[in-house]
């Protein structure tokens, strides 16, 4: 727990997850990605990802395997849901 954080206007819960290190691969597919590192915002009140933050590096096997670069992959959930409203 990082701490709590104001995000779009919403008390959330600020969660960071560092030096992961793990490859994720499709099998047969020779591209791979290394996950670093993902952060996550959650809503105090109704517990929902306000946002999530992922950093990893890409693997490029025509260069032996040699990192290429770093991607971030960022989601910001365009709203809110109270549970209690639900029709589910």
């Amino acid at each position: 727990l990082v701490g709590r954080e104001t995000m779009d206007g919403r008390e959330a819960f600020h969660l960071r997850a560092e030096g992961l290190d793990r490859v994720v691969s499709q099998p047969g597919d020779e591209h791979a990605f290394t996950l670093r590192s993902a952060s996550m915002w959650v809503d105090t009140e109704h517990y929902v990802t306000l946002r999530l933050s992922i950093l990893m590096e890409a693997l490029d096997p025509n260069r032996g395997g040699e990192r290429e670069r770093a991607l971030a992959v960022a989601a910001r959930m365009s709203r809110c849901v109270d549970p209690a409203h639900s029709t589910a």
